[in-house]
Parts: C-alpha cells; structure tokens; sequence
C-alpha cells in the first residue's frame, strides 16, 4: 500500500543517501531551490505591515525582516492576526455605515484597515500628534470632535508604497509548485518533508493574502486629523472612563475591552508575559504612540458564532496538513519518533488551547467572583488575576515547546533531504497527462 510519500514501505523502498546531483530527473539542489524560494516568497510578501515605528530605510528592512522570519516559523500566527485584523476592519466599517453622510467618502475596508495600521493621526491644540483608530475616530465624530474623514480610496492608493508585483510572483511560484506536487500525488511519487513544510505555508499564505487583501501595503506616511478640542476638554468631557493614565494614547479609555472570543489576543498576552523586552520588543517606543504595533488585531466585538467556526476550521485544516507527513521515512529512529511526536503535539495543543480557552471563558465570572472576589468576562481577565510566577509556570513550558517543536519541524524537513525514497528525484511525466486528455 502506498505511503503520503509515495513510498510502498520502509522495508521494501529503495532509498537514496546523501546529495544528488541533477540526473534525467530531479536532484537535492532542486528540490531545495523550488521549496526555499516558495517559502521566501511567501514568507516576504504575505507581509503587510503596519505603519513602521521608526525611521530609515535600512531600520525598516530589518524590522520587516524580523516578521518575515517570525512567518517563517510561525506562518499559523500571522494568519491569525491577518484575520483578527480583518474581523475588526469589517466591524469598522459596519459601524460607519451607521454615520456616513450625503456627500462624504464612504467608509470601505481600506479605510478601516488603513486606521488601525495607524494611518490617522490626531492633532490638537495643546498635545503632540499621536495615532488613532477606527473606534477612536468614530468617538471623535460622534462627539463632534473632528469632521467626518473625507478621504477617498485614491489617496490611500497614493501612499501605497509597493504595487503588488512581489505579490503576483508568489501566486505564480504557488501555482507553479502546487501544479507539481498535484501530479506527483497522482503519479505515486513521494513528496518530502521539506515539500510539505511548504504546502503548510502556501496554505497559511493564501488565506493571509485574502484577509490583508484591503490591507494598504507599504504605507510610511500617515494622514493627520486636526481638531479645535483640546485633549483636556475631551478627557474631562468623557468622565471617569478617561481618569486612568493611558498606556498608548491619552484616547486609550476608548480602545475595546477584550472580548470572549479574542483568540489571538490571548496569545499575543501569553508571549508578551513570557518574552517581553527578552526576545521580543512589543509596544515599545514614545508616548503618545504615533502608531500601532503589528500584533495588534483585537476586534471590538470580538467574533460571532460563524466567524468563531470559520477560525477553527481554517485553523484545524492547517494542523490536520501535518499530518500528510505521518508515514514518511525518516533517516534514523529518534527522528522518526520526533516527527510523530511533534505532529501529535501540535494537534493536541490546539485543541487543548480551544478546550481551555473555552472553559475559563464560559467560567470566567465564576472564577474571578469565587477565588478573586472580582468581575470577569474574558480569558485574559481571569488568568491575569493569578500571581505572575504561577502564570509563568503555566505559560512558559506551553511556548518554550511549541517553539523548539516548530523550530524542530523546520530543521528536519532540511536534514531529512539527507535519505529519500528514490522516486523522490522522479519528475512528473506531465505527457501521460497530456495523453489521457
């Protein structure tokens, strides 16, 4: 019987070892050459970042860079932000719907996602420019602070730095590549684990494309919202909500409460927690903000019922692609144990992730009323009540594995290249195709 890789078994497969040079078919030059400059590709430009922090070319790049390898690694969580970032973009613009007048630009997913990568900036008479969003602005409207932004979708096409082309590549090599891995599944030819490794990221890019579809790319300069309203009229005037010091901007009182549903937004809490100023740098840099950190995706209403079910089915589709791989030969024992190990720890940590989420969510004013004497609605809320060391009991074991067995999954699909099945350097006979047609 014939094994995901193409394989009949490890017992009766021949199989090659070491570098193969380029014969009639394919060698291990080509199948990393193909496999890296998909993953390059889609790694670089699924990137549509929020308006960098800083200044200079040169510091742009390597904050660019960094996310790039983040996604490298980690493709599943910029996919999630991508989508968290779409959720509250729509919710935007379901909300401006409501206050959108004759004559004025209506409000369109660009608009919205152009606020909350911080395109909009606030200025006013007695306190420096910072960064606003959509909820934001919607308050300073509402209240008669600022005039409705009448800004058309030309403008925030204008400020768009990049044209698409790096983006119109990748769909190109991940057509390409999908075409080829298409036929080898119908042929019977095996697929490595480093070709896998890269459908995994062709499936996260392809949605991360769709949700930033509205998504300006590139954008460095923003567009300044001037008011005649003091800052210290507008706290005075929004009472006790805006008497607490603010973390980003003086309008954080307006900034939604997390929600039940927000699950990325436990995450980023998580690694924020554990990794702050450690291994990462979030929310970092002068106060008031003049924008926002790319990690934030914290939808106002968080999700409904069928925005909750498309999350998880994207998300279970993605973990349960690893598991094409489970009959694949690996050269040594210890490494097939690991493969099996982490396939079967990432499947078994995303569903305890949902189980718990779920559980302290529905619990979480029991828990808070009960251990706490406090109010609570939301994961975040409860689990922030316990003493730091036990959250980081808890946390850091979760996100110290979940790293070394994704870091591990990515050395391997490289280092398995060393052993493979010998109809791994076959090449797909597109004529059989063309005969049966």
């Amino acid at each position: 019987m014939a094994s995901p890789n193409g394989s009949a078994s490890s017992s009766s497969t021949q199989f090659v070892r070491g570098w193969v040079s380029q014969p009639d078919g394919r060698g291990t030059w080509d199948i990393i050459q193909q496999c890296v400059a998909t993953l390059a590709l889609c790694s670089w430009s699924s990137q549509v970042l929020n308006i960098f922090p800083g200044e200079g070319r040169v510091s742009f790049m390597k904050w660019k860079l960094r996310w790039v390898l983040f996604t490298l690694f980690w493709p599943e969580i910029t996919l999630g932000v991508a989508y968290e970032q779409w959720e509250s973009a729509s919710q935007s613009v379901e909300d401006f719907s409501k206050i959108s007048k004759k004559g004025y630009e209506t409000w369109t997913m660009r608009h919205a996602f152009f606020a909350e990568m911080g395109g909009f900036q606030l200025q006013t008479p007695d306190f420096p420019v910072f960064a606003v969003d959509s909820q934001q602005i919607l308050y300073l409207i509402k209240n008669n602070y600022i005039t409705y932004p009448n800004v058309d979708v030309e403008t925030i096409w204008d400020k768009n730095k990049a044209d698409g082309f790096a983006r119109a590549i990748t769909l190109i090599q991940i057509a390409w590549f999908s075409i080829q891995c298409i036929g080898r599944g119908i042929q019977h030819l095996s697929l490595t684990a480093l070709e896998l490794l890269t459908i995994n990221m062709i499936f996260c890019t392809l949605f991360t494309f769709y949700f930033w579809y509205h998504k300006p790319l590139d954008v460095q300069t923003p567009i300044v919202l001037p008011s005649d309203t003091t800052i210290a009229e507008i706290l005075v005037k929004a009472g006790d909500p805006a008497r607490e010091p603010y973390k980003l901007t003086p309008l954080d009182f307006i900034a939604s409460r997390p929600t039940p549903a927000n699950f990325v937004a436990a995450w980023w809490w998580g690694l924020r927690l554990c990794f702050d100023g450690k291994l990462f740098e979030m929310d970092k840099g002068p106060r008031p903000a003049t924008t926002f950190s790319h990690s934030r995706s914290l939808p106002p209403r968080g999700y409904s019922f069928w925005s909750c079910l498309c999350r998880i089915l994207i998300s279970s589709a993605y973990f349960a692609l690893h598991f094409a791989g489970w009959n694949f030969t690996l050269p040594t024992t210890l490494e097939q144990k690991l493969w099996h190990t982490a396939m079967i720890y990432f499947v078994g940590l995303y569903c305890t992730y949902l189980a718990v989420f779920t559980v302290v969510t529905l619990l979480s004013g029991w828990i808070a009323s009960k251990y706490f004497q406090k109010e609570a609605r939301t994961f975040i809320e409860v689990a922030s009540m316990f003493p730091q060391w036990f959250q980081l009991c808890g946390l850091l074991p979760i996100y110290g594995s979940y790293g070394v067995m994704r870091a591990y999954l990515v050395i391997e699909s490289f280092i398995s290249l060393r052993m493979l099945p010998m109809d791994a350097y076959d090449t797909v006979n597109w004529s059989d195709f063309i005969f049966h047609l």
